[in-house]
């Protein structure tokens, strides 16, 4: 009897503790010093389609929501192509990713 009370008590505590708000996104956050002509955004699951084909007009910031995963990102500016980086997003965190004006991606997360 005594253990019937203690697994049902400790079973109530983990049923109370679970949240039922996971955030199932996070975001990108992209900068280029020298503007945004066009984005690739592939899914690391298939990297032959683009799951974002994204064109702007040498926006110098953008910001993404994305679903969790890993991703690859590719694109080019008026002065060429952005090297292409690979990152992954978390629940609820950022990934920001910077072109200085040669080009090349630096990325940092939070």
């Amino acid at each position: 009897m005594k253990r019937l009370i203690l697994f049902s008590s400790l079973v109530i505590l983990l049923v109370a503790g679970c949240k039922d708000d996971f955030d199932f996104e996070g975001t990108v956050k992209i900068s280029s010093a020298n503007g945004i002509g066009n984005l690739w955004i592939y899914s690391l699951d298939d990297k032959t389609e683009p799951i974002y084909d994204l064109k702007y007009n040498n926006e110098k910031d953008l910001s993404i929501p994305l679903n969790i995963g890993n991703y690859r990102l590719s694109g080019y500016t008026a002065k060429g192509y952005l090297s292409e980086v690979t990152f992954q997003i978390r629940s609820g965190k950022t990934v920001t990713i910077v072109y200085d004006k040669d080009n090349v991606g630096k990325i940092t997360s939070n």
